[in-house]
């Protein structure tokens, strides 16, 4: 590159370096020099005390005065430098600014050059009407073209906006002692880098920055000298009473604040300065000393706000706020914002707060009804510390002069006076108060009438003329909210009546489901919330309107189920069976409950004979009667209930055969049970359960041939139904010993229905049992690519699987089965096993979350409770299983249906399977 001539030649007369471009008067990092600990460490022995800036802001502060000196002498200096500058310059550009015209030389005036003075404005302006077509077409410059473009007398080209940036780069900052501290200790850590460490001042002006940047953003990207007083002020006033306890935080916590509360200590300053007749400003700056524990200034400055202010309440409550500790004080500042302030009901009720005894108070108070007699508040106060009854009464009489429109004096006034008088006040105040508050006079009402007179129909009265003179303006949620709070206050009747009539008056004539679904969910939502009343009141209601919605009535008889006592509960029932005598369920549900619940067998079994007389065809009402009387010692009874069920019913279901063969295998009928089997077939060729109870029938008189040919028959006519399959072949493999039957057999079903799980299931433990674990493996990996959701299966696969596998197995499990029961149990069963009983019993209660009906889980659960649980745990889990009533598992149903467990209670068998288990 040719070097330029001028970097050869010696510099003008007068030149200074940068002048044309305005760099002057900057420093770089060059001049400075680097930094080290040295320097740090004088600046630190240097450095005054902790509190040395603290009053920086007041008038008379002088601790800077010779700094202060020091900086004078150098502007002075600098300004001489600059005026020198100026003069230079302005000698350069006092050249005479000339227009020359020449004319023809014949012409006698014109025959030598005019010079014209004219200002530098007007050259400049002659200078731009010459350039106007170029700045025209700076328009068509990109922003990108004009940042590149380099400035005049830049020969070099380099870039503007690096050059710049770089610029901005080298600055300074105070930094505090505390900092340059660390610095020091950081440094001298490190002794084999002590003499040539250089502090980078270059990575601290970058750090600097990205606060700034922070805090700046914080800022709603506003300028960084502005903030949004109003938002900090109402923060303040939000903020806690007790700002001592808050001032005794850690002083770390504090001290990380310290330039914040600088700053803002200046800023308030300035507020304070420019508009001094504002309270916000006095509150603000003395709620910001009192925070960082500077409590006599704050005091000092509050104090000054309420001199400069004496016409605002809310300076003097911070003043007498701050000032807490001191009571004479707070009294002394009391009374003199009062001579300020003297209708500040705010100020009043703070003075008659600092009394110590009621008779102070009421004086207090009393003195204040002569500056504010309309105040609803002071009123209230004087007759809360009033002690006389009758004193109470005459005040709030003249209160209600005063104020005739007030409610809450009438409510107030009407509470306390005896009867008779109350009924009086409430007529007077039905006249003078506002429509909107008229409610309120009729529900009072209806409560004085409850309990002095327990007349159901004078409150039903009463609250129907609240409705008619008042509904329009109330909805019906707020109707339900006073009847909650009547509920609440114990006036029942009350609050029967308000719900009635608030959807009474809301009822259309024609209700959509969505509606009554609506009605319903209400209802659901005031029990959930303990509002018992209301919520029946609600289902009595809707059961009213809607008597065929079913589920109205389930909901209401669940909830009375659910109250202690069930004092409703049978009333519940009659009104849903007489609307509803075709519905079979409401029968069950009466004569169960008053059989479980009351042990009232003849109660029941009436229950169950008027719903056979007006359902004669319901087999569920025959079965429920035949219970009773088999549970009832009736056994006999029974047996003809099940003829004369098969005589009544026209086509009896074959639920009806095998129920009845159930009842005589269990009396050791086996002929007579043999004999209603071959007639439930003959009717119901295809029922796959009548097959299994025959085949049951032969085994239990060890007759094998008639059992398997029996469940052979019933595989050919149903072949859905893996039981009958699976009973064969178990009277293959474990009474005729004969495995590869038995093997062939189930082979047969799943070639029948591949996705079979029980079949699946009964072949992989036939392996299993016969020792071919290799064979087991084989069926459970085929199994789960025919049916890789299946329960079973996975629980197969876990306890096959090695102790180091099944970790990855109960997740791939889970995830296969979206949490089968069987799997979750398998998991709760190996994690016990391993010793994790925390873990474990996590598994156990999930399973009740997603399946309360599972028996298997309960069996389990209650023997590791037995070991593992405590005593309420075990009553808990006994409760549960009581209420739900578990019907499928894999080992609770087979328990729960062998013949000699049938009239046991499974609770019992539930406890009896435990114990086994635990030992």
């Amino acid at each position: 590159m040719e070097r330029k001539s001028f970097l050869d030649q010696e510099a003008p007369p007068n030149y200074i370096a940068g002048i044309g471009r305005g760099a002057t008067g900057f420093t770089t990092q060059a001049d400075l020099g680097s930094i080290n600990s040295n320097r740090f460490q004088s600046r630190v022995d240097d450095s005054d005390d902790d509190e040395r800036f603290s009053d920086a802001d007041e008038d008379n502060y002088s601790g800077f005065a010779r700094e202060k000196v020091k900086e004078e002498e150098d502007d002075l200096e600098a300004d001489k430098i600059y005026d020198e500058l100026e003069k230079r310059l302005e000698l350069r550009r006092k050249r005479k600014h000339a227009t020359v015209d020449k004319e023809d030389e014949n012409q006698p005036d014109n025959d030598k050059v005019q010079v014209k003075d004219i200002t530098i404005g007007e050259s400049m302006k002659t200078i731009g009407e010459q350039f106007k077509d170029y700045k025209k077409e700076l328009a068509k410059v990109s922003v990108e073209q004009w940042e590149n473009l380099p400035e005049s007398g830049d020969f070099t080209r380099r870039n503007k906006r690096l050059r710049k940036e770089l610029q901005e780069n080298q600055r300074f900052y105070r930094n505090s002692d505390g900092f340059i501290a660390e610095m020091r200790d950081s440094e001298q850590n490190t002794s084999d880098r002590l003499n040539d460490s250089i502090t980078d001042i270059t990575s601290v002006s970058l750090a600097k920055d990205k606060v700034l940047a922070s805090q700046l953003a914080n800022l709603n990207n506003t300028e960084a000298s502005s903030v949004d007083f109003n938002s900090y002020i109402k923060q303040l006033e939000e903020s806690k009473d007790n700002y001592e306890d808050a001032a005794l935080q850690s002083s770390s916590k504090i001290s990380s604040n310290v330039g914040d509360y600088h700053r803002n200590r200046v800023l308030f300053n300035k507020m304070r300065e420019s508009a001094p007749n504002k309270p916000g400003n006095w509150i603000a700056s003395a709620r910001l000393e009192y925070e960082v524990r500077k409590y006599e200034r704050a005091r000092k400055l509050i104090q000054q706000g309420c001199d400069q202010c004496p016409r605002s309440e809310e300076v003097w409550l911070v003043n007498i706020e701050m000032n807490h500790s001191d009571l004479h004080l707070c009294k002394v500042i009391v009374a003199e914002a009062i001579k300020y302030n003297s209708k500040s009901l705010k100020l009043w009720l703070k003075a008659a707060e600092l009394e110590t005894d009621n008779i102070s108070k009421k004086r207090v108070l009393r003195k204040a009804l002569e500056f504010l007699p309309t105040s609803e508040t002071l009123w209230l106060e004087i007759v809360k510390y009033e002690d006389v009854n009758d004193m109470k009464i005459r005040m709030l009489e003249k209160a209600t002069e005063l104020l005739p429109t007030s409610i809450e004096m009438w409510l107030e006034l009407v509470k306390i006076e005896p009867i008779g008088d109350a009924r009086k006040s409430l007529n007077k105040a039905r006249k003078c108060v506002e429509k909107h508050d008229i409610h309120l006079i009729y529900i009072e009402g209806a409560k004085l009438e409850e309990s002095a007179t327990q007349n159901e129909i004078k409150v039903n009265k009463l609250i129907a003329k609240c409705f008619k003179d008042a509904s329009d303006t109330i909805a019906k949620d707020e109707w339900l909210r006073f009847a909650v709070e009547c509920e609440q206050d114990k006036f029942f009747m009350t609050a029967k009546a308000i719900t009635l009539q608030a959807l009474e008056t809301e009822v259309a004539d024609e209700e959509t489901e969505d509606k009554i679904y609506s009605y319903v969910n209400d209802a659901r939502l005031a029990f959930k919330h303990k509002n018992v009343e209301v919520a029946r009141s609600m289902f009595m209601f809707i059961t009213s309107k809607f008597a065929n919605n079913l589920d109205a009535w389930d909901s209401f008889i669940e909830m009375e189920k659910s109250i202690d006592g069930n004092s409703e509960l049978y009333t519940v029932y009659e009104m849903a069976i007489s609307a509803n005598p075709d519905v079979v369920r409401f029968y069950l549900m009466y004569a169960k409950d008053k059989w479980m619940l009351e042990n009232d067998v003849e109660k029941a079994r009436q229950i169950l004979t008027e719903g056979l007389e007006k359902n004669k065809e319901s087999e569920d009402l025959w079965f429920a009667a035949i219970k009773l009387e088999w549970k009832s010692g009736s056994k006999l009874q029974a047996t003809q209930l099940f003829e004369r069920c098969r005589d009544e019913i026209p086509e009896p279901s074959a639920r009806v055969w095998y129920k009845h063969i159930t009842l005589e295998r269990i009396q050791g009928h086996i002929d007579q049970a043999l004999k209603l089997a071959d007639e439930g077939l003959a009717y119901h060729q295809q029922e796959p359960k009548l097959y299994l109870q025959l085949g049951q029938l032969y085994e239990d008189q060890e007759n094998w041939q008639k059992a398997t040919e029996t469940y052979e028959l019933g595989t050919k006519l149903c072949l859905d139904c893996s039981e009958l399959w699976i009973s064969w072949a178990k009277v293959e493999e474990f009474k005729l010993k004969r495995l590869v039957k038995a093997r062939s057999i189930l082979d047969q079903r799943l070639a029948i229905n591949n996705k079979d799980e029980l079949a699946y299931l009964s072949r992989i433990q036939l392996e299993i049992r016969s020792k071919n674990i290799q064979q087991a493996r084989i069926l459970i990996a085929k199994a789960l690519k025919e049916i890789p959701k299946s329960g079973l299966i996975w629980s197969e696969n876990i306890k096959m699987a090695k102790p180091q596998q099944r970790k990855n197995f109960y997740k791939m499990a889970l995830n296969s089965t979206d949490d089968d029961s069987y799997v979750v149990l398998t998991i709760a069963l190996d994690l016990w096993s391993l010793g994790k009983m925390s873990r474990a019993k996590q598994f156990f209660q999930s399973i009740f979350e997603n399946d309360s009906d599972f028996g298997d889980a309960y069996i389990y659960y209650f023997g590791f409770l037995l070991k593992h649980g405590t005593h309420d745990e075990i009553k808990e889990l006994e409760t549960q299983f009581v209420k739900n009533e578990p019907r499928h598992g894999l080992i609770w149903c087979p328990i729960f249906k062998k013949l000699e467990n049938f009239d046991r209670e499974p609770l019992e068998l539930l406890r009896e399977e435990a114990n086994n288990l635990s030992n």
